[in-house]
């Protein structure tokens, strides 16, 4: 039942108060039988009203709540007034309601609670309210994410359940989804394959003003210390989404450019910034920020308010602090500078603090910036969670480097917030995703692409499905990293990641190898500084060689004096001592050593510094498959992977013959399920192993790219087992070995799980998936040799036979072995002599006699009429990221971009045999932004530029025909930059 209290109520409290007092004039609440971890919300109205509500030295109010085990807390209230909304991309806010007071609260605990609230203000600090109660029941909620305790390094809900993070960024809404309206849409896309976290920026653009509190020249601005209740509003919404479609957002507070005049600066729209003094700017330079005391005092005035109105909520995942605080300030005085270091990092630990002091669920802080910052930020006691964003390639290897030292070293959660070297190719850019998503989990943690405004356009959010698949209902916790699962070797690396110039390393270091990388990277400087140094490092390494090779050494650069030695000794032996080239850059120091186990320093013996990118062990035969996983003593989940199949390299096609190893495992029969990493994911074949001695080996099945396996301990299936399980048939307590579901008795439920176990042992494998048999392709005679490189998503021993359907006019018709001399390869060369449309068609099938097909259409012509981008002129496609990139989706695979930069252009030679009206047709797409009059210039010969909207769509599309007067001879076509970011595929002129 809801109550609503009024004027009766309050003159109870009058009654103790002098006339002028603060006194609450009515309350009202959402539920009085809130469940579990739900909304409880009071919204009560105050007798007096402030200059500055949002002010807590005019006026604070809180609730305290006495929990059903008479433990108390205390909720932080906000000052609230709510707006009609009207419409969408974005919504506006309009005819405000009355000025209130809330609360809101989750309890997590069954029973009844009681709470006051009371007014700190001008007349001191009085209970205004006393009679608050309401009964919390059972609910359906998991609570919130809570960093595990057991390990400190994965994360749990309060229920107990395990939580493993998949999702990506969506820093601000953009591309026509704009407010509220535009989360909602990537909420639902998000749900609908799995993905459950999200990064928000408290950040003033998307639409009018985005979900930034305070900021000057957007639609909502009310000025310095004055938060926006409009913007707070639509915050309210994209809450409750979040709750509604199972997603948590990790809410970055505060982001960069807002207070830096060098990186992405907004400095000078920041109305903290003095020459804004009208709206209440206070600060002459942005670094201020971190030490000014009314600075901090407002700051922590708005993070109470954002705890108090959104903190109620399981859909916040954590409160981020900064987004990459090592960009903010100005020229003269930023992040590189020691004090200005120490002051940052003092602002991390006041700011930490306060907010854990306030927030009555206590959400877990993170923040991100550069490591050379990062080392004393993570260090603080508060903060919980390590950040780290990378741009670099490529990106499975990025992230071994990354996230086990990290580990390491603060033994605390790490979480890769951004990631993502994209190059605008399609098919790069998504395989780049796929492979961080997979590798983040596989290391025990998660990665999160940054490019939303790739995902969302190009519709990849299937991609995070397989991986949604694989891991529901799992539980990372405790496991340890699994050494390397497959056959042969691979280089055994240490990257060192201390990157700031000053840190002070570990001296002489000892390194341990642990499978494919060393302990301590992150205590480790990539500058190998000379002896008389303090900062001075000269590592030692311990490795076992699995045969002979060479160590090898990659400079990156070598300092300007020309002083400069290294020195290598093996086994305290000295094996390399030479000069460096003064300034040198980019190069290898390369010394062999033999099989077995070897003791390696590296010494700076010279006057200056030499910054090393990594330390490389490198055996004379490597192999291009890989793997990571996790492992523990009943399970393993594993990753086996291509190492080519990764951006901008070639993957080796199916990949056949690979043993699987797994260390670790007690003894005893195991199932093995391969699971599809593409889209539509699942378990695509079981089989099941035995693991003798700690060891479980296995054959790999055939798989292209990679691989997914989870490892589970199978049921003893013995006769004893089946004597036990009858002797306890129905009986209770606890400890039965037959309670297979942990119920405390034996019953049906576990007989399923019993008999379920036997299925698990038997082989099953799912029809493969032939996703497509190659691209679309026009073919001019006399033709050279084509490749079609289909894609299959399947996992097994496969056969593949190519067929053919001709339609021409060539007598006798060609057939598949006059194009073909191996159809029944993968991907077997085709020639073609004769002119007409060849449908080639690819069926797969594997041992079962399950299968699949698909078919790509060629056709060979006489003369060309179709004209790829990628063959032109591109002698003036210059500037930005103008160039040819790779998208399976484009003919031929290839487009050319044209950028924003200087003014590039693609030019076409066109040789028509007589002069005369022809019709041009341009395949194209926008590279963003894809309003409707984005576009470039067509141009024939000498004439005049033609604007054509061949930008304003997000997929491939074919424009035209245009009408273009052709002279007998050579023609010039060009496309010539006007609005920029458009990806030409091809041109083409029928009428040739």
């Amino acid at each position: 039942m809801l109550r609503n209290s009024g004027l009766a109520v309050v003159m109870v409290m009058v009654f103790a108060c002098s006339i002028q007092a603060t006194v609450l004039n009515s309350i009202n609440e959402n539920t009085d039988t809130p469940g579990q971890y739900e909304k409880y919300e009071a919204t009560f109205t105050l007798s007096r009203t402030y200059t500055n509500p949002f002010d807590t030295d005019e006026v604070e109010v809180n609730a305290t709540i006495t929990q059903p085990d008479m433990s108390t807390v205390d909720v932080p209230a906000f000052y609230c007034r709510l707006y009609q909304v009207s419409g969408s991309n974005p919504e506006t806010y309009s005819n405000p309601g009355p000025e209130e007071w809330k609360f809101r609260f989750a309890p997590a605990r069954i029973g009844s609670y009681a709470y006051t609230i009371t007014v700190i203000d001008i007349d001191g600090t009085q209970t205004v309210y006393t009679g608050g109660d309401f009964t919390c029941s059972s609910g359906t909620g998991k609570g919130f994410v809570r960093i595990n305790s057991g390990d400190n390094l994965t994360f749990i809900y309060d229920n107990g359940t395990p939580r493993i993070n998949r999702g990506h960024n969506v820093a601000w809404a953009n591309d026509g989804w704009y407010g509220a309206t535009g989360y909602e849409h990537y909420y639902s896309e998000m749900s609908t394959y799995g993905e459950n976290w999200i990064r928000i920026w408290m950040c003033p653009w998307s639409g009018d003003g985005g979900l930034i509190l305070e900021w000057r020249n957007h639609t909502y601005f009310d000025g310095v210390g004055r938060l926006s209740q409009q913007v707070a509003q639509r915050l309210d919404t994209v809450v409750d989404q979040a709750e509604q479609y199972g997603i948590a957002i990790q809410l970055t507070l505060q982001y960069h450019g807002a207070f830096s005049t060098r990186v992405n600066p907004n400095w000078d729209d920041n109305p903290y910034n003095i020459v804004h003094s009208s709206d209440g700017g206070f600060l002459t330079n942005p670094e201020e920020f971190f030490t000014d005391s009314e600075a901090k005092r407002l700051t922590k005035n708005k993070y109470r308010y954002i705890i108090a109105r959104w903190g109620y909520s399981p859909a916040i995942f954590a409160w981020e602090l900064w987004n990459e605080v090592q960009y903010t300030g100005s020229d003269d005085r930023n992040w590189w500078t020691a004090d200005y270091r120490d002051e940052v990092v003092a602002w991390h630990d006041e700011m930490a603090t306060y907010i854990k002091s306030i927030d009555p669920h206590a959400h877990p802080v993170t923040t991100s910036d550069y490591y050379q910052l990062s080392t004393p930020l993570y260090e603080l006691a508060n903060i919980d969670i390590v950040q780290e964003h990378f741009y670099d390639s490529p990106t499975v290897d990025v992230m071994k480097n990354v996230i086990r030292p990290l580990m390491e070293r603060f033994n605390k959660p790490v979480i890769v917030g951004e990631f993502g070297n994209i190059t605008y190719d399609a098919f790069n850019d998504r395989l780049l995703m796929h492979n961080g998503n997979w590798a983040g989990f596989m290391l025990g943690q998660s990665a999160h692409q940054w490019w939303w405004d790739e995902i969302d356009p190009g519709d990849w959010y299937e991609d995070f499905g397989p991986l949604a698949i694989f891991t529901e209902d799992e539980d990372v916790s405790g496991m340890m990293v699994l050494g390397r699962a497959v056959t042969e070797n691979e280089s055994i690396l240490a990257v060192p990641l201390m990157e700031g110039f000053a840190d002070i390393p570990i001296y002489e270091l000892d390194c341990y190898q642990e499978d494919d990388r060393f302990t301590g990277m992150a205590y480790l400087s990539i500058y190998l500084h000379a002896g008389w140094s303090s900062n001075k490092s000269n590592p030692i390494f311990h490795v076992d060689m699995p045969e002979e090779g060479h160590f090898i050494l990659h400079v990156k650069q070598v300092s300007d004096n020309p002083n400069n030695v290294i020195e290598i000794t093996i086994d305290s032996s000295p094996v390399y001592n030479q000069t460096q080239p003064q300034n040198g850059s980019d190069y290898e120091i390369s010394v062999p050593i033999a099989a077995g186990p070897h003791t390696v320093q590296v010494l700076n013996e010279g006057q200056d510094w030499i910054e090393i990118r990594k330390y490389e062990f490198r055996p004379d035969t490597i192999s291009y498959v890989d793997s990571l996983g996790l492992v523990d003593d009943e399970r393993a989940y594993v990753w086996i992977y291509d190492d080519d199949s990764q951006e901008q390299r070639t993957h080796h096609g199916e990949i056949t013959g690979e043993t699987l190893t797994i260390n670790g495992l007690e003894d005893g029969w195991y199932n093995l399920d391969f699971y599809l990493t593409r889209p539509p994911g699942g378990a695509a074949l079981g089989s099941a192993a035995q693991s003798i001695g700690g060891v479980l080996t296995a054959p790999m099945p055939g798989f292209e790219r990679d691989v997914a396996l989870k490892v589970t301990k199978a049921l003893d299936t013995s006769t004893q087992t089946l004597v036990t399980f009858v002797s306890q048939w129905l009986q209770t307590g606890e400890d039965l070995e037959s309670d297979y579901d942990g119920s405390n008795k034996v019953d049906l439920a576990d007989f399923a799980i019993l008999s379920a176990s036997w299925l698990d042992l038997q082989d099953y494998m799912i029809t493969p998936i032939v996703v497509s048999a190659g691209e679309n392709q026009t073919v001019l005679l006399p033709s050279d040799p084509i490749t079609m490189d289909p894609e299959v998503n399947a996992i097994g021993d496969l056969t593949h036979a190519w067929t053919m359907v001709y339609t021409g006019s060539a007598s006798p018709a060609p057939t598949i072995n006059d194009i073909c001399s191996e159809p029944s390869t993968r991907n077997p060369e085709f020639t073609f002599s004769e002119a007409g449309t060849y449908d080639l068609t690819l069926t797969v099938e594997n041992a079962l006699l399950l299968s699949d097909n698909a078919t790509s259409h060629v056709e060979v012509v006489t003369y060309m009429t179709r004209f790829e981008a990628e063959d032109a002129d591109l002698s003036q496609l210059v500037g930005g990221n103008s160039g040819v990139y790779s998208d399976i989706l484009a003919s031929n695979g290839y487009y050319a971009l044209i950028d924003w930069v200087d003014e590039p252009r693609i030019i076409w030679h066109i040789n028509a045999s007589s002069a005369g009206t022809y019709h041009i047709y341009v395949q194209s797409q926008g590279a963003c932004c894809y309003e409707a009059g984005r576009g470039d210039y067509l141009k024939v010969n000498n004439g005049s530029n033609q604007f054509h909207a061949f930008g304003s769509t997000e997929v491939w599309t074919l424009f035209g025909p245009y009408s273009i007067n052709l002279n007998a001879g050579d023609n010039t076509i060009q496309i010539i930059r006007s609005w920029g970011g458009v990806r030409y595929d091809f041109i083409e002129i029928p009428d040739l």
